[in-house]
């Protein structure tokens, strides 16, 4: 599913990221929503595209949070302020 097309990588990636709050916040499916963030984000890296890493590991913490509490997400959340920094996208982590 969402195989890679020449040139719609970050928008790929994107649509995963979304896919990933749909099963969480929708359907409460915590499997599958990590399973999204985890491809969104491995497809951001290959990418470079630092902005989508964030929102990804943002998605995955999200879903940590939920499915097994603060503690579980505390370290994937603290990776995404990190990368937004260093991005200088600091206000996607504040969102």
């Amino acid at each position: 599913v969402l195989e890679p097309i020449p040139g719609e990588g970050s928008s790929i990636a994107r649509t995963l990221v979304e896919l990933s709050t749909i099963e969480a916040l929708t359907l409460a499916d915590y499997g599958s929503a990590e399973e999204y963030a985890s491809r969104a984000l491995a497809m951001a890296e290959h990418l470079g595209d630092r902005r989508i890493e964030v929102e990804a590991l943002i998605a995955l913490g999200n879903t940590k949070t939920r499915g097994e509490g603060p503690r579980a997400a505390r370290g994937i959340l603290e990776e995404a302020l990190t990368r937004a920094e260093a991005a200088g996208e600091l206000g996607l982590a504040l969102d």
